[in-house]
């Protein structure tokens, strides 16, 4: 008897299946028919009686449409084999361990996202059940559960983690242990199938699992899928392990319906089954990937023996051929014995120098120390010597240094300056006799490269060498300038080695030396960077000396050396210093950002030197604090010039704290004049001091007008609250300009939210009633307009109303720009009703602006306002809004117009702009292959496409729904992006409804990207179907752009 918890799916046939709430359709009668035939007739080993099979096919994920596909072959493969039975569930309950005890084994087929949290004990149970000796069948999907239980995620092998290999792909796989039972079915050893295939987070697989089936990567296809990453070198398909005293079998094949009509695939599931229920014995080993079987030898030779062929000035197409190989494959195999012998030996074949060069060039990439014998044969090539010491150079190892330094020894002239520099890169410390014994060289190149060698070898062995021969070339100024460089790279190098001590001695004698000026700055630049104290020390005595050009190269340096005391130390030479030391000075403070020399820059800033006062003036905006507020506004508001700007400038990034405060206080100070009053409101303004605004509503109100309307600009971004001060200060100003300013600040505030939009409607409403000036009353009218709250609206409708011509037009000109359709029937009324011409047609233009915020409705909307309109200039302006609007019904009042003897031409205008927009809004397109893609035709977008996904053949087609039925005269296909993609061939077909097609109504051959095609109908059409009728064994059928002409 079953338990009642436990659910036997019966597979109907012509049936849905119900699986985590998707229903995803069963297999056909037809399609069971082909299963059948592909099933085994026998078990691979005769099985043990009563062998049963748990089906598991919850999902709590991605639920596949292959489920019932692979729940009805398990099924057959029982009911033919006889090699077990299969109880079908989606039950977590059936994993209780009274309930699972009953199985030999469990398929989880194509489950997702299992966690089998739902009751305590359902892991342990499913854990011990494997390793008392059962087993576990995972199809397809079976790793793409498990992602937060360790410790079944590592019994599977790993977890899903992308397909870049997807379901409409055909891909090559490899049988990887051709000697398994498992794989007995496959009758080749490499094979290709359409299918779904994952790409595995390795948990320990390779360690734990034996591989039997796996990617083939070496197919071009298979190892350019898109989303392929660098890292996809090994991709287990299906594998097997033991877990404990039980057994694993992972397939990965499944995701496709025709997978389990697959025979081979089949009697591979069957033995899985059979290996994991314990009946099938099977070497469960685990084997390490091996990177070479991802080298297609094969194809190296072939791609070899055509670069032996390689001649300059040839294509280079082979020579990116091997680029492409080689890059294509992980490391570990480019750079194995085998493919770095490969490659050696094609060095030492009658290849052309051309082709010889090219493969050193990828062993300067790829190469080993396998390489260096062959390379190291090439040195005396005229041709190929420099090459391959190249590559040599690059190649990690001693076997390569000693290789170059045996190849030294008998060399001459620019072989051994090649080699000297090689190893000098390379930094070989045993070499370093050799190098030095090529000093007394009588070639000065020689001798050159030599010291660079030794200098790059750094060590205290090489600065023995280069003291023995510091009076060597001091009468050879090129040879001296090369050994100074020397010493210099060779105090670099102990100072990398952590040598302090012999870096510092050879910076301190290059820099107090009387060699050249550069020289001796390098030296003091080693020495700050190596002994920043002591090198400090002597900037400090060389300012306090007599040598200018030493002083100005010194003191960018102190920078490699931040510190206080350093910063401190500088700026008390300041005072001494000429005026264009002194600007160099105060950068490298500013620089260094250390307030402690903010008192010496500020005596700086008193200089005469306009230069000195801009520099210092600029550094006190990062090192100054409160104390310098008021000097550098008085500066700003003091001096036209370049100080004064800076000075502002300064004034405005002071960062230190109290300077937000000292600006409010001084801003309102009686001691402070009004030129400074205003530099300090643009501090304000510009810090955003919002604590200030109390400071700002006081100098609103004064007096001083250029203070007053500085306040009133800061009031703009500063500050919010109560809006009634500032329209008091509106209607009561004495200047228009103050008026403005004002008003100008309240709508600026007002943007902040909706409430402050509401709080201005309410203080302007008032104001407007206790304004006595027509004037002050119709700015606010326009102000409330800006603001477009329809707070606002019983006020302005309420002038609409008024007597005076001059409020009526303040409120039509607010309503006009209103961000809504809010006050639509009020224009609309004024425009039909107004007395005053004027005022009619200012109403209509301003309710026609309105139609532009409507989304839909505008073209109804444009109607009532031409049928208000009594003269054409409002037709007109209304029709010149009525061609941006995309809709059916705007172009049907358009076209109503297009006889109007007075509108006519611009009626006409707009049916054009509409029908033209409509068709770049194509409500529909679909096409006989990617029709995923289509709206890459439409999106204005060069960069994109649509394309076949192939090369173009006869019989495909693209159709476009146009909306509506419409008088196309031409359809122009771009192709520019991919040029060689245009149609070969083409008939185009018409259709009001897509019932009838007719005769085509244009056909013709294209020779270029881009295709214009003229239509023979006078008819209007909604559905445009194109067809290709060429074909081209390479090139897709692409379109990057489609576009129309109308009549």
């Amino acid at each position: 008897m079953r338990s009642m918890h436990m659910r036997i799916a019966l597979i109907c046939l012509g049936l849905s299946v119900v699986l985590a709430g998707v229903s995803v359709a069963a297999p056909t009668a037809e399609q069971i028919e082909k299963m059948r035939e592909a099933m085994p007739d026998e078990p691979v080993v005769k099985a043990k009686e009563g062998r049963k099979l748990l089906v598991f096919t919850k999902c709590k994920g991605y639920v596949h449409g292959s489920i019932p596909y692979a729940t009805k072959s398990l099924e057959l493969m029982a009911e033919k084999t006889g090699a077990f039975s299969i109880v079908v569930s989606n039950d977590m309950k059936v994993f209780r361990p009274e309930t699972l005890e009953q199985f030999d084994a469990v398929c989880f087929n194509n489950t997702t996202k299992l966690t089998f949290d739902e009751e305590p004990g359902l892991k342990k149970s499913l854990m011990n059940f494997v390793k008392s000796g059962k087993g576990v069948v995972g199809i397809h999907a079976a790793t793409d559960n498990f992602y937060e239980w360790d410790e079944a995620a590592r019994m599977m092998g790993g977890v899903f983690d992308g397909h870049p290999w997807t379901a409409g792909g055909t891909w090559a796989f490899e049988v990887e242990d051709t000697g398994s039972p498992l794989t007995a079915a496959f009758e080749n050893v490499k094979f290709k199938d359409k299918d779904e295939i994952y790409r595995t987070k390795q948990m320990g697989l390779r360690e734990n699992c034996r591989v039997l089936v796996r990617l083939d990567l070496t197919d071009n296809v298979t190892g350019s899928a898109g989303g392929i990453r660098p890292s996809d070198v090994d991709i287990p398909v299906s594998w097997i392990r033991s877990y404990g005293d039980g057994r694993v079998y992972y397939c990965g094949f499944g995701h496709n319906a025709h997978i389990y009509w697959n025979a081979e695939i089949m009697e591979h599931l069957l033995a899985g089954v059979q290996f994991a229920m314990g009946d099938l014995e099977a070497d469960t080993t685990p084997v390490a990937f091996d990177p070479l079987s991802l080298v297609d030898f094969e194809r190296l030779e072939a791609i070899l023996a055509e670069v032996g062929e390689y001649e300059y000035g040839q294509s280079r197409a082979v020579v990116y051929q091997l680029d492409s190989f080689l890059a294509g494959l992980p490391e570990a195999a480019v750079m194995s014995g085998e493919v770095q012998k490969e490659l050696g030996e094609f060095l030492k074949s009658e290849a052309s120098a051309a082709g010889k060069k090219v493969v050193c060039e990828k062993l300067s990439v790829y190469g080993t120390e396998d390489s260096a014998g062959v390379l190291a044969g090439l040195l005396d090539d005229d041709e190929l010597g420099d090459v391959a010491r190249y590559a040599l150079e690059r190649i990690p190892g001693e076997s390569v240094d000693k290789v170059l330094v045996g190849e030294l020894e008998g060399a001459s002239g620019d072989q051994a300056v090649g080699l000297i520099t090689t190893i000098g890169r390379r930094g070989i410390e045993g070499a370093l006799s050799s190098v030095a014994a090529k000093l007394g060289s009588s070639d000065q190149k020689v001798q050159a490269a030599a010291l660079i060698a030794i200098g790059r070898i750094g060590n205290r062995d090489a600065l023995k060498v280069l003291q023995e021969q510091k009076d060597e070339f001091s009468g050879d100024a090129e040879l001296q300038e090369v050994f100074v460089t020397a010493l210099l790279q060779c105090a670099d190098g102990l100072a990398a080695k952590g040598d302090k001590d012999g870096a510092v001695f050879i910076y301190v004698n290059v820099f107090k030396s009387d060699w050249s000026l550069s020289q001796r700055v390098a030296g003091l630049s080693g020495l700050i960077e190596a002994a920043p104290e002591y090198g400090v020390e002597q900037v400090v005595d060389l300012l306090q000396g007599d040598d200018e050009e030493m002083k100005s190269a010194a003191i960018g340096l102190v920078r490699l050396a931040e510190s206080g005391d350093v910063a401190a130390s500088l700026a008390a030479e300041l005072g001494g210093l000429n005026d264009d030391i002194k600007v160099q000075l105060i950068g490298v403070l500013q620089d260094m950002g250390e307030r402690t020399a903010a008192e010496a820059i500020t005596a700086a800033a008193g200089s005469e030197d306009m230069e000195v006062r801009v520099a210092a003036v600029e550094a006190l905006g990062s090192l100054g604090g409160s104390e310098h507020v008021k000097m550098l506004a008085e500066t700003a508001a003091e001096d036209a010039g370049n100080v004064g700007e800076v000075a502002r400038e300064s004034l405005y990034r002071l960062n230190e704290a109290g300077v937000n405060d000292k600006i409010a206080e001084l801003a309102v100070s009686d001691e402070t004049g009004a030129d400074v009053r205003v530099e300090l409101i643009g501090a304000i303004e510009q810090r955003k001091i919002e604590s200030a605004q109390g400071e700002l509503l006081e100098l609103a109100k004064s007096d001083v007008q250029d203070v007053s309307l500085a306040a009133l600009k800061a009031m703009r971004s500063v500050g919010g609250g109560d809006f009634d001060e500032l329209v008091e200060i509106m209607i009561n100003a004495d200047s228009s300009r103050r008026s403005r300013a004002a008003g100008v600040a309240v709508l600026a505030r007002s943007q902040k939210d909706a409430d402050a939009e509401k709080r201005a409607v309410k203080a302007l409403a008032g104001g407007m009633q206790d304004a006595s000036d027509p004037r002050s009353a119709q700015s606010i009218l326009a102000i409330m307009g800006k603001i477009g709250n329809d707070a606002a609206l019983p006020y302005i409708r309420e002038a609409l109303r008024s007597d005076d011509d001059r409020m009526v037009s303040g409120a039509v000109k607010a309503l006009s720009g209103w961000p809504s359709t809010s006050p639509a029937d009020d224009l609309l009324e004024v425009a039909r009703t107004s007395e005053s011409a004027r005022t009619r047609s200012m109403a209509i233009r301003g309710y026609v602006n309105l139609a532009k915020h409507v989304k839909t409705g505008a073209a109804e909307m444009l109607e009532k306002a031409i049928e208000a309109a009594e003269r054409p200039a409002e037709k007109k302006y209304a029709l010149g809004v009525l061609g941006g609007v995309k809709s059916p019904a705007a172009l049907e009042l358009a076209e109503s117009l297009a006889g109007d003897e007075a509108v006519g031409e611009e009626a006409k205008i707009a049916v054009k702009k509409i029908r033209e927009a409509l068709a770049k809004n194509v409500i529909e397109a679909e096409a006989s292959r990617n029709s995923g893609k289509v709206g890459n035709a439409f999106d204005d977008d060069p960069g994109t496409r649509w394309d076949t996904g192939r090369p173009m053949k006869p019989g495909d087609w693209f159709m476009i729904d146009l909306g509506y039925a419409m008088n196309v005269k031409q359809i122009k296909l771009d192709a520019k992006g991919s040029a060689n993609d245009y149609p070969r061939g083409y008939e185009v077909y018409a259709s009001k409804d897509k019932s009838e097609w007719g005769e085509s109504v244009a056909t013709g051959e294209a020779s270029k990207p881009v295709v214009e095609i003229e239509l023979d109908t006078d008819q209007p059409v909604r559905y445009l179907k194109i067809v290709q009728t060429g074909s081209s064994g390479s090139y897709y059928w692409s379109i990057h752009e489609m576009d129309f002409v109308f009549e």
